[in-house]
């Protein structure tokens, strides 16, 4: 699976593709599923930004849009300072949405899973008064990305909030 096929998996979900969804949780438990299945009444247009410096997909609905960077691996922890350039996104990002006041988020595959969510979400930890808005709130509610003790970045798949949860609360009236 490429960046290309994550970031085209992501995309289809919050999209709410109805076929896409019932194939992606076809060996998925049934909680899980039920949580995927909510985003089909409740989708986002979702863009992809290829090229971009930081952000793979934009996603936007009436009551949430948020920049979104993809990342995924088969190791369950992804250090962010391992690569320059990826180190240089984070610090954009960050700086990017705290002058828009917006909620960026960090979506994390794990390769080779099965059974289970595949998917995590994070944030980057923001100053006070970073966010504003109903965003506010999904910022208080996402784990935050960790540091190491040097003081970088890291994703810690385990540490993540499961995309099915996160719709869950997207999808709640």
């Amino acid at each position: 699976m490429t960046g290309g096929d994550v970031e085209r998996e992501l995309r289809s979900i919050l999209r709410g593709d109805n076929d896409f969804i019932y194939d992606f949780t076809m060996n998925l438990p049934d909680d899980i599923k039920l949580n995927y299945v909510k985003i089909i009444n409740h989708p986002f247009v979702v863009a992809r930004a290829a090229g971009s410096f930081g952000i793979d997909l934009i996603a936007i609905r009436n009551d949430f849009s948020f920049p979104i960077e993809v990342k995924s691996s088969s190791q369950r922890v992804i250090r962010l300072s391992r690569n320059k350039r990826i180190k240089e996104q984070a610090e954009w990002l960050k700086r990017e949405c705290l002058r828009a006041k917006i909620l960026p988020i960090y979506a994390y595959r794990l390769k080779r899973i099965r059974n289970e969510d595949p998917w995590r979400i994070f944030t980057l930890p923001l100053e006070e008064g970073g966010v504003e808005g109903r965003s506010r709130f999904l910022y208080n509610l996402l784990p935050k990305l960790e540091l190491t003790l040097k003081g970088n970045l890291k994703l810690d798949w385990k540490t993540g909030m499961p995309l099915h949860k996160l719709i869950e609360y997207l999808c709640t009236n």
